[in-house]
């Protein structure tokens, strides 16, 4: 095997220090890295579409869906990337050594999403010319943000800080249940204590309080020049739908996370016998546990079903193309 990060050792390819080394299966390196692309490629391909079907009246038109849409894809390809680093983590056993950083990856993933929308609409191109005129009208984040997509962020992040404080008095340390009695019990995890709650519950507060902010940043956006209220409305409507979309996409990963986090070590309390850290076998299942271990499994994948679903489905007509306030032409 060669030095350095990653190296490759008979048919695996190994990532890591000397310390921490994790190595896996050319075969099973290769289908992550096809799935990511096809995945990539997907998304790509819905922005790319979403783009040309957004007819440009005037050069500045043009411009702006140009700037509109590098801004969401910068943001979402780099945010589709650190997701699919979730997943593979998962299914190749390439972990971080802190399981914290796992947690929090998802938020991470939001945060690249943010900034790049953040930076697109701090850098919106202004008007130019010795004469130019925009329609302009008084607008508030509920104006341009598509209602459905921002209610699920609420209800994601609020969802998942309910589940953390639920886990977190339900642990028996900062991430783990007790299994076991007397001489025979022992710790069992990684369990959503406190030790991965507090993060976690900290990324969330701050990746929704950072959308809003954004949500705001496109509000309040110069207007595009000689197109009309309803054009204006639709590519800001256009860029907070991005936005919304792909948070609530990230908080209901981090909310199925936490479901399955929990509900590995509840199944693995029901199971008949398992090995115990302190030494020997626990010997007595417990009926309830497995039930509700593959309760919160199944959740976690509607959760996170409910979540893809709502990140690619269309919204309905009435939502996407919602009426503006009559404005007034008014040179700039």
């Amino acid at each position: 095997m060669t030095g350095g990060t990653v190296g490759i050792d008979g048919n695996s390819i190994c990532i890591g220090g000397a310390g921490a080394m994790s190595c896996v299966e050319w075969t099973r390196a290769a289908i992550y890295l096809g799935a990511v692309i096809a995945l990539l490629a997907l998304v790509l391909g819905v922005l790319l579409w979403d783009a040309l079907r957004t007819t440009t009246p005037s050069r500045a038109a043009a411009r702006a869906n140009r700037h509109a849409t590098l801004a969401s894809t910068i943001g979402v390809v780099v945010m589709v990337v650190l997701l699919t680093w979730v997943f593979g983590g998962v299914a190749l056993g390439v972990w971080p050594r802190d399981g914290r950083v796992l947690a929090v990856l998802p938020a991470l993933a939001g945060a690249s999403l943010l900034v790049a929308q953040a930076v697109g609409q701090l850098t919106w191109p202004r008007p130019s010319g010795a004469h130019r005129e925009a329609e302009l009208v008084s607008r508030t984040v509920a104006d341009v943000t598509p209602l459905w997509p921002r209610r699920m962020v609420f209800a994601w992040a609020g969802t998942a800080l309910a589940l953390l404080a639920v886990f977190a008095l339900v642990a028996d340390g900062p991430r783990s249940l007790t299994q076991g009695t007397g001489r025979f019990a022992g710790p069992i995890g990684p369990y959503p204590g406190w030790y991965y709650g507090l993060p976690m519950s900290l990324a969330i507060v701050a990746t929704v309080t950072a959308t809003e902010l954004v949500l705001r940043l496109i509000t309040l956006r110069p207007a595009v020049v000689g197109v009309s209220v309803d054009w204006d409305l639709h590519l800001r409507r256009r860029s907070a739908g991005h936005v919304t979309r792909g948070i609530q996409l990230v908080l209901a990963v981090s909310t199925a996370g936490i479901l399955v986090a929990a509900g590995w070590v509840h199944l693995a309390l029901g199971r008949d016998a398992y090995p115990l850290e302190s030494g020997g076998y626990g010997v007595t299942g417990s009926p309830a546990q497995q039930h509700l271990g593959a309760g919160l499994m199944v959740l976690a994948v509607g959760v996170l079903l409910a979540g893809v679903v709502m990140a690619f489905v269309p919204l309905r007509r009435g939502q996407r193309d919602a009426s503006a306030p009559d404005a007034l032409a008014v040179p700039s």
